[in-house]
């Protein structure tokens, strides 16, 4: 799975970068999906995964997606300013 930060701004860096890989560990984890690679780039994220076929492709990326976000908002607020209108991925 790959996606971009809304209009490809660069804020997976340094603390949210790291942040962001233990949140993506943390979700694999929780809801059975196998994290087989992971590479947090400055404006997007490359997820390499295998999960039951119960999940379909794009409910494992919503269930990342959404997750992170929230979180991401919530331990770091400066982040909202930069992300334009609150988002923080793309569709």
């Amino acid at each position: 799975m790959v996606w971009s930060t809304k209009y490809r701004k660069k804020l997976l860096v340094n603390e949210i970068a790291e942040r962001l890989k233990e949140l993506h560990t943390q979700i694999a984890n929780d809801k059975g999906i196998t994290l087989r690679e992971q590479e947090i780039m400055a404006d997007h994220v490359h997820l390499f995964v295998s999960a039951h076929p119960k999940f379909s492709p794009s409910q494992m990326t919503k269930i990342f997606k959404g997750i992170t976000a929230k979180v991401l908002f919530e331990e770091f607020p400066e982040l909202r300013l930069q992300a334009w209108r609150g988002h923080l991925w793309n569709p």
